[in-house]
Formats: structure tokens, C-alpha cells, sequence
């Protein structure tokens, strides 16, 4: 799990396979934050978690690709292991300090 970082929290932004637009972030609880399209946050345990959310809503508001493809979920992990290790680097940083 990602470390917590409670100081200017960073909002990563990034596209989905099909152009739309994800927001992702970590909340100071430690959840993790994303929207997909401009549609409303949801939040998750992990950030995979949160981005799987956000692009099965955005899919069932006829975005056309499926968040349950093989294809989707290996981006899903991909993009989450990104944020969460620079998250937790992010947070080693300020520690340091």
C-alpha cells in the first residue's frame, strides 16, 4: 500500500485507451480518487480499485470500451502501480525533510 502524503496532495492526469480524460488522486485518508470523463469521483482501497470504478460508470454512459477486457485491466494495473509507487515516493521524500 502507498504511502500517505497529507501535504499538497498531487492529482495525476492521464487518458484512458479510448481518449477520456482520468483523474486520479490520493485522499488524505489514504484512499485513493478517480474520475473518468468528467464524471463524478469514486473512491477505492487501492487506486486500481478507485480507477475501476470511475471507467465501469463512465462505460456504462456508453463510452465504448469495456473496463472488463483483458486489454482494460492490464492498463487499470499498469496506471495504478505507476501512481501508487510514485505516491509512496512522493511520501518517502517528505519524510526525509
Amino acid at each position: 500500500m502507498a504511502g500517505r502524503c497529507r501535504e499538497n496532495p498531487i492529482e495525476w492526469q492521464t487518458y484512458t485507451p479510448d481518449g477520456r480524460s482520468l483523474a486520479i488522486r490520493q485522499l488524505e485518508s489514504g484512499r485513493w480518487a478517480a474520475s473518468c470523463g468528467g464524471g463524478a469521483p469514486h473512491d477505492g482501497e487501492t487506486a486500481a480499485d478507485a480507477i475501476n470504478a470511475a471507467i465501469t460508470e463512465a462505460a456504462s454512459s456508453s463510452i465504448p470500451f469495456g473496463p472488463n477486457s483483458p486489454t482494460v485491466k492490464a492498463w487499470v494495473e499498469s496506471q495504478a502501480a505507476q501512481v501508487e509507487l510514485e505516491a509512496a515516493s512522493r511520501h518517502d521524500q517528505t519524510i526525509d525533510r
